[in-house]
C-alpha cells in the first residue's frame, strides 16, 4: 500500500500557457496509457485549454467548476459530479472559489449506463452534511 496526498502542497504549478491559479500532479499510473491525476484550482483559477489526449473521466471532488468547450457553451458543476470526455475534446475549467478535480485517463473509457445522470436517479440527492438534507434522498 502506498499513501498518496490530494493536498495542494503535493502539487506543482501547471505548465500550460495562460493557466493561472492551477496546480497539477499525477497520482497513479497503470498499464498502457492509464493514469490518474489531480488539478487544484485556486480561487479565480483557470486553465484556458485543458487538452484531453485520450478518454478521460473528470470528477469534481471539491468546490464548484465552470467548464466551457466547443461542444457546449458552459457547464456548472459541483463536487460529486463529473463527466466522461473523448480523446481530442478540449475544455476550459475555471473556479471562482477554488476546486479540486480528479482526472482518470485511459484508452476507450465510456460512461456506464448506471453512472449517467438522469433526473430520476439524481432528483433530491445531496451530500451528507449538505444544508437541507434530511432522510437519505430527501431535500
Amino acid at each position: 500500500m502506498q499513501v498518496i496526498h490530494f493536498t495542494e502542497g503535493a502539487t506543482d504549478p501547471l505548465q500550460i500557457s495562460q493557466a493561472r491559479g492551477a496546480r497539477f500532479v499525477r497520482r497513479a499510473d497503470g498499464s498502457g496509457d492509464t493514469r490518474i491525476a489531480s488539478v487544484h484550482l485556486a480561487p479565480g483559477g483557470q486553465i484556458p485549454e485543458l487538452p484531453i489526449t485520450q478518454s478521460c473521466v473528470l470528477r469534481i471532488v471539491h468546490g464548484d467548476v465552470v467548464l466551457k468547450s466547443a461542444s457546449y457553451r458552459r457547464l456548472d458543476l459541483s463536487a460529486g459530479v463529473g463527466l466522461v470526455m473523448s480523446a481530442g475534446e478540449e475544455c476550459s475549467p475555471e473556479s471562482l472559489a477554488g476546486a479540486i478535480l480528479v482526472l482518470m485517463q485511459g484508452p476507450g473509457l465510456e460512461a456506464h449506463e448506471g453512472g449517467i445522470s438522469t433526473p430520476t436517479r439524481i432528483m433530491g440527492q445531496r451530500w451528507p452534511g449538505e444544508a437541507g438534507s434530511g432522510a437519505p434522498g430527501l431535500p
